[in-house]
């Protein structure tokens, strides 16, 4: 074992036998100078030792409190776009019916509605039922009486005047729909708000005001609370659903009374200001605790989704996520403090009896220094691959195990005529290697990071050093070089490399897809062109999200489909229903973009035009692996009607065509069908990575 003091004096076992029981006297010992700067600075090292795991430990909880209120901020923000999502889907379905009752009745007037109120009663009753669950609906005239409703025959007597729905759709400059506070029900106990317009086309004579009644569908607010319910991400949070002027239409804690107004604050201040989607951290009110709401706009309706969180639940994740940190972190520091208690106590002894020997050990050293012995043991021992070489050929005189492990040649192979050079590997096109060894004969060292051919013939990675050993009048008579196998490292560096390379790479192909989508969609719309390309850039992005999970190996293919048609993938009978069926497969990277958009494309087509525009639609999506082939298909059924192929094929579908066949190498077979689009793709899923303007 060897020692070394504070000025870098060496002790060993055998010194201590030479010196036996000889002691230092006390006066010899308290005249001998002081550590130097390094037992100095050994308080403050071993403070920051103790104190490192403790700042460590702090940073983490910073840290991990910044990233649970941004996780939470972006939990919010998704339930809320889901809600708005959702609300958008049932409201659309509502104003659909609501115009589907307007023209069963067109052109009639309420004497002939009267008059066939039994047949228009059963119909109105299937209509409705046949669209929607838990929902009803009447019609009333311009004084405010029911002509006829879907749940009770006959209409009953009693005005509906008093309803705040037919004030506002009764005033002059009415809107076009309205959407009704919630009220409870005259029928049931039930809260329920309503959707409904003026009736367009009458067989009554003309009145001054243009108001003759009105077509109302209502809502049930705990069919709506339990659909809610579905898309919320956690235990603790809160979504409802409020009109701009802040009237609650439904919540997932549901309520059995119509709810207060929202209180006037940040969120009713966003509303008022008509924001898309914001963030907001509200303080406390009345009861109601700090928290966190995402606030997102129904598209087409004066209608908001709000998503909370209150501060405790935020809180509590976060306590969650450093108690297992704390219960490692605190203890490890306490028994870190400990030792470095029992640390500085033999810090101190040792320092005392160094002291005491320092002037013996300097009468020892130049002996020690050309003992063989000791110069055998520390070459032999070393953590590092050492050689001995003549100065002139370079040739091998001694090697210890170390350095022969490294480079697979035993040590009688080394010595018995091989030398440095028999090692080295050309590099940067020269083929003389010992030219990289010229600045050892001018300088007298030479550090760098060399090839060495191993005896099985690879090449290894080494960092070499070398030196020159000098005789007393200071002559070089030999090199020693101390080598460091390094493969591990390179290798390392090269993987890191490649998957810069790969995130550039995905990075230029994504963003040649969104210029071709600027420049290739339709611009006549501005709105239409604003959608199409605000959803093919999101499709893009949440490609890149699932890949940079996999760290660019690929992605779920299930979790890519998914991400398309999140927003129907809610369940209950109050919209278009999404199945996806399919074993677990990952798609390989360099297809997990060009699939996005296929899907993407394919979901736009369906929310348009196919089954998930109409609230009873059914898509299936189904997938299979034969091999190396991927089989997907995708089935429409409840849509729109088809009578067959479209006359003209837009954007999409020549993207969908081209991403399939000319990107991915695929076969595309699309049939519209009358009850639904049909579409097969097969996709061969191992493929050469294609050239970036390829994929471009």
């Amino acid at each position: 074992m060897i020692s070394r003091s504070p000025k870098g004096h060496a002790t060993t076992a055998l010194l201590r036998h030479r010196i036996g029981s000889w002691h230092l006297p006390a006066e010899a010992a308290s005249s001998l100078p002081g550590p130097g700067w390094a037992g100095r600075a050994f308080p403050a090292l071993l403070a920051a030792a103790v104190s490192l795991p403790l700042l460590v430990l702090i940073a983490s909880g910073v840290l991990s409190w910044r990233e649970a209120w941004a996780q939470a901020r972006l939990d919010t923000l998704h339930s809320a776009d889901a809600a708005a999502e959702y609300i958008g889907r049932v409201l659309d379905g509502q104003r659909m019916l609501v115009a589907r009752v307007d023209d069963m009745l067109r052109g009639r007037s309420d004497a002939e509605i009267r008059r066939d109120e039994p047949a228009l009663h059963a119909e109105l009753q299937r209509m409705l039922r046949e669209q929607q669950a838990d929902v009803t609906g009447f019609v009333v005239d311009a004084n405010g009486h029911a002509l006829v409703t879907a749940n009770l025959y006959p209409a009953p007597g009693e005005s509906f005047a008093d309803r705040e729905y037919f004030a506002a759709l009764a005033a002059p400059g009415a809107p076009a729909t309205h959407v009704s506070r919630v009220f409870m029900r005259r029928v049931k106990d039930q809260t329920v708000f309503t959707v409904g317009q003026r009736r367009s086309v009458t067989g009554n004579p003309p009145r001054p005001d243009g108001f003759d009644g009105l077509v109302v569908v209502t809502a049930l607010t705990q069919h709506l609370g339990s659909g809610l319910t579905a898309l919320l991400a956690s235990a603790g949070d809160n979504i409802g659903v409020a009109r701009q002027d802040g009237e609650v239409l439904a919540g997932t804690r549901g309520f059995t009374r119509p709810p207060p107004r929202l209180p006037p604050g940040p969120v009713r201040d966003a509303m008022a200001r008509e924001e898309a989607r914001t963030s907001l951290l509200v303080p406390p009110e009345g009861d109601r605790p700090e928290r966190l709401v995402a606030v997102r706009r129904v598209a087409g309706w004066p209608v908001y989704a709000l998503a909370s969180r209150p501060r405790a639940v935020v809180v509590a994740d976060w306590r969650d996520h450093m108690q297992p940190q704390l219960a490692v972190g605190v203890p490890a520091t306490a028994l870190l403090a400990f030792l470095a208690m029992l640390v500085w106590r033999q810090q101190a002894a040792l320092g005392l009896a160094n002291r005491g020997l320092e002037a013996r050990v300097a009468e020892r050293t130049a002996a020690l220094a050309a003992s063989e012995a000791e110069f055998r043991a520390t070459f032999d021992a070393s953590v590092i691959g050492k050689a001995q070489a003549e100065l002139g050929s370079l040739r091998f005189v001694r090697v210890n195990q170390l350095f022969c492990a490294i480079t697979g040649f035993s040590a009688e192979e080394l010595t018995g005529g091989m030398g440095m050079l028999d090692l080295l590997q050309p590099q940067g096109g020269e083929t003389a290697p010992e030219r990289r060894l010229e600045a050892l004969i001018r300088d007298g060292t030479h550090h760098a990071e060399e090839q060495f051919r191993h005896k099985d013939g690879h090449a290894i990675w080494t960092h070499v050093s070398i030196g020159l050993i000098r005789d007393i009048s200071g002559k070089p008579v030999r090199a020693i070089a101390a080598v460091q196998d390094i493969t591990e490292r390179k290798q390392a560096e090269e993987r890191q490399a490649l998957l810069a390379r790969e995130v550039d790479h995905r990075g230029k192909n994504a963003l040649a897809v969104v210029q071709a989508a600027l420049r290739l969609t339709p611009k006549h719309d501005p709105v239409a062109y604003a959608n199409a390309i605000e959803g093919r850039v999101g499709t893009l992005a949440r490609a890149h999200t699932l890949l940079a999970r996999t760290r660019w190996r690929g992605a779920e293919l299930h979790a890519l489909v998914a991400g398309e048609l999140a927003a129907f993938m809610v369940g209950g009978a109050a919209g278009p229903q999404v199945r996806l069926e399919g074993p677990a497969l990952s798609v390989p990277a360099v297809l997990t973009q060009a699939l996005s958009m296929a899907a993407h494309e394919l979901a736009t087509n369906a929310i348009k035009h196919g089954a998930l525009s109409q609230p009873h639609g059914l898509l299936t999506v189904r997938w299979s692996l034969a091999g190396t082939l991927l089989r997907l298909e995708w089935q429409e059924v409840g849509g729109p009607a088809l009578a067959g192929p479209p006359a003209r094929h837009g954007f999409g579908s020549r993207l969908l065509q081209a991403t399939i066949t000319q990107q991915l190498g695929g076969r595309l077979r699309l049939e519209w069908r009358p009850e639904g689009l049909h579409c097969q793709i097969e996709v061969p899923l191992a493929r050469p990575a294609p050239r970036e303007a390829d994929e471009a």
